[in-house]
């Protein structure tokens, strides 16, 4: 089945979410507590729930989502604006969180935000496996910054509290950037450092190069707008990376690796005429880690399992950065043990947050767990936080 008709049921099929804020761990189990762990972790945790306006039900429905996320122990939120008409209801949603204490992320999903291209700009056909959107490299960059100070000082101005800005998402890989190839099914490819400059497709060049002038707008923006001690972090959106590069390659994507498009963003890949350090417009990196180990009895296990996973995905990232690294998007597919047994998935998600804070060389920041009602790494069922929404906060 292809990425848009999943995506497309999964939206037909979204249900009314009842509110867990009464009694969030009375909630039926259908399983026992296990003892075979008590870890417990400092890491701030919270929920990535993308997407939200178009949750059915509208703001009463979104807004009793929001509370079950705050009862089940989330400190923190990822939001996304996705389209600009929907700037209000974005807003609605960050000030409910204001007021019931969830600190707040935004990420701007610039690939998809039409206002940001010229006129009569069209979207790339993502085919069967990825989605429609525009190329980063046809994105007008003084609409980008007439369009930024405009929104955070509409926000500022209806007094929203903003933790962090996330500027695009995923913007190294086909399905979120219409600059990165798509290739036919089975030969899908990663760029790396062995790539040269000179070697790289001209419009993913100039659409990473355009993504470090938006970071340079918007930290622009934010220190002009706000003049307090409050003001947003801005932070490099999401990057992801296949440690089994199996199922890309099978689908057609291409993709780069972080540390590599760290390194573009500074300006230091050999050939490289534009020598900008974008990074020093930034507050912090975000990370997306899908982890693909499995289940084991033994818990330290997983730790090792997650340690390596975690060395292997970043690379060389600490040659380009030491800012801090925020995980906006990590799960764990609900299929893999059942819902029956999705204790072995909170154990997992406890393993793979020891690993975490067992490595020293990265300052980690938040962790968004994807997602809370939304498809195969959701946390609730009918309405129901499941073992891992009560047990990994």
């Amino acid at each position: 089945m292809t990425i848009k008709k999943v995506f497309l049921i999964s939206v037909l099929s979204v249900f009314y979410l009842t509110s867990c804020e009464k009694d969030p761990v009375s909630a039926n189990d259908r399983l026992n507590d296990s003892d075979s762990f008590n870890y417990t972790s400092n890491l701030t945790r919270g929920i990535s729930r993308t997407e939200l306006p178009w949750l059915s039900g509208g703001i009463a429905a979104q807004t009793t989502l929001l509370d079950s996320i705050k009862a089940a122990g989330c400190e923190v939120i990822r939001l996304s604006l996705s389209r600009d008409a929907l700037r209000d209801e974005v807003m609605t949603h960050i000030l409910y969180c204001n007021k019931i204490g969830i600190d707040v992320l935004v990420i701007l999903k610039t690939t998809g935000i039409k206002e940001l291209y010229p006129d009569g700009t069209e979207l790339r056909d993502g085919g069967d496996n990825f989605w429609d959107v525009y190329c980063h490299s046809d994105l007008d960059t003084a609409r980008y910054d007439s369009w930024i100070n405009e929104l955070l000082e509409y926000w500022h101005s209806n007094d929203c509290v903003i933790d962090a800005i996330e500027v695009g998402n995923e913007i190294a890989w086909a399905d979120f950037n219409g600059d990165f190839p798509i290739m036919n099914e089975g030969e899908g490819y990663a760029f790396d450092d062995s790539n040269e400059w000179s070697s790289l497709p001209y419009k993913v060049q100039l659409g990473l190069e355009k993504v470090g002038v938006l970071l340079k707008h918007t930290k622009t923006a934010v220190q002009k707008i706000w003049t307090t001690d409050n003001a947003p972090k801005v932070i490099l959106g999401g990057l992801n990376w296949y440690t089994d590069m199996s199922w890309m390659t099978n689908v057609g994507g291409t993709i780069m690796k972080p540390d590599y498009v760290l390194k573009i963003l500074k300006g230091q890949t050999e050939g490289q005429t534009n020598k900008t350090n974008y990074l020093e417009y930034l507050d912090a990196i975000a990370l997306h880690f899908y982890p693909n180990n499995s289940y084991n009895e033994n818990f330290d296990s997983m730790v090792n399992d997650s340690e390596k996973y975690i060395e292997e995905f970043m690379g060389d990232i600490t040659s380009y950065t030491n800012l801090p690294v925020y995980i906006t998007e990590m799960g764990y597919r609900i299929s893999v043990n059942g819902i029956e047994h999705d204790n072995k998935r909170a154990e997992m998600f406890l393993a793979f947050f020891k690993a975490m804070e067992n490595n020293g060389t990265y300052n980690w920041g938040p962790v968004y767990i994807y997602s809370w009602d939304q498809g195969e790494h959701r946390l609730t069922e009918n309405g129901e936080a499941l073992y891992c929404a009560r047990h990994i906060f």
